[in-house]
């Protein structure tokens, strides 16, 4: 649409900074950045420095924050005479293989639209799934690191623990003393040439 404005964002997840005031951080970089946001992405490729065949992203975050009408599933009032839509209804083509958006509410809602040749069925719905679990964990406590905050739900940790589990020593072992063989030839064949 006219209004929509696309901005690449890289940032670094520092794995033992609190959630919270992280978000906080991040929303304040995202503000001082706001009087560079009209800039066109060609512009933000070069000065990216990445080759112009590279992507400056491959996915999408978009958060919908249109004023619905009042007296519909939205909470809150516009206010008579506001801006509102009614109604709303979107039907969008994108070209980045995982695009997730947002749409507020008193329960907002998380839709995810994937490139399938990209991501299985299946990989889609763990993403989602994992962001919800992310989030809930985020809600419940706001000021844990980051890296504490869960993604995979209980019964994911205990399949993973029970898989890990039934693994014999023995096993990893000889993979291990395989891999040291083949490196060890690797860098005899070096060595003779």
């Amino acid at each position: 649409g006219l209004f929509i404005n696309t901005a690449p964002v890289g940032l670094q997840v520092p794995p033992y900074a609190r959630a919270l005031p992280w978000l906080r951080a991040l929303q304040g970089w995202q503000m001082d950045a706001r009087p560079y946001e009209h800039a066109p992405l060609a512009q933000v490729q070069r000065w990216s420095g990445l080759p112009a065949e590279t992507p400056l992203f491959e996915t999408l975050y978009v958060f919908e924050n249109f004023p619905m009408q009042a007296g519909s599933a939205e909470e809150g009032d516009a206010g008579e005479g506001a801006l509102q839509a009614a109604d709303a209804f979107t039907t969008e083509r994108v070209d980045y293989p995982l695009v997730l958006t947002i749409l507020p509410g008193a329960t907002p809602l998380l839709r995810l639209s994937y490139d399938a040749e990209r991501f299985p069925e299946a990989m889609a719905a763990g993403i989602l799934a994992h962001l919800r679990t992310l989030l809930a964990g985020l809600a419940e406590h706001p000021d844990a690191p980051l890296a504490a905050l869960p993604m995979l739900s209980a019964d994911e940790q205990a399949a993973l623990l029970t898989a890990g589990a039934s693994t014999p020593n023995n096993v990893v072992g000889e993979v291990v003393q395989r891999l040291l063989a083949q490196r060890a030839l690797t860098v005899d064949q070096l060595q003779a040439v």
